[in-house]
């Protein structure tokens, strides 16, 4: 255990394997960047217990898009209880199911990137309805999804849509591009 530890770095390095369970047990964590790695598994729980970090990059760890490595699982619902998060960069993963809706009250979300994924349905309403700002949608400067055609998901308020160009996927949504 290292119980003071504030930024985890460990981006660009192809390591594999799972992110281990007890990364945020800590609780000081500010920064984790694991990008560009084949990592595999879920997101770790113990992120949970990090309630002061800034920023979380867990992007492209499908590094080669054929499937072999990438984060699994669902987006935990468990983020959007993190309200200190500036920086949630999900995108060129393994990741499933829909956008949790909780995830529109982190009001210092800044970067907020889903593309290249399976997920499914439509950007939670907090992100995109005009109608309704919340000071999450006011600071969002950058929301990315694969919305770029029928099928996936749908997003109203992105700001860059991409047509997914991964593999045969477990897709269910009928979103809208």
């Amino acid at each position: 255990d290292l119980p003071n530890i504030e930024v985890i770095n460990l981006a660009n390095n192809r390591f594999g394997g799972r992110i281990p369970q007890n990364i945020g047990k800590s609780g000081k964590l500010l920064s984790l960047n694991l990008r560009s790695n084949r990592l595999t598994g879920t997101i770790p729980s113990s992120l949970a217990m990090s309630t002061d970090i800034l920023s979380i990059i867990l992007s492209e760890n499908d590094i080669n898009k054929d499937g072999s490595s990438g984060i699994s699982g669902q987006i935990p619902e468990f983020m959007g209880d993190l309200q200190k998060l500036k920086i949630l960069k999900l995108h060129q993963n393994r990741l499933q199911g829909e956008i949790p809706e909780n995830l529109t009250g982190m009001t210092d979300l800044g970067h907020f990137t889903t593309h290249d994924n399976f997920l499914q349905g439509k950007v939670p309403n907090g992100f995109c309805d005009a109608g309704n700002p919340t000071k999450t949608r006011i600071h969002l400067n950058e929301l990315t999804a694969d919305c770029g055609k029928p099928g996936e998901i749908e997003c109203s308020c992105c700001t860059q849509c991409f047509s997914s160009s991964l593999p045969a996927s477990p897709r269910k949504g009928t979103g809208k591009g």
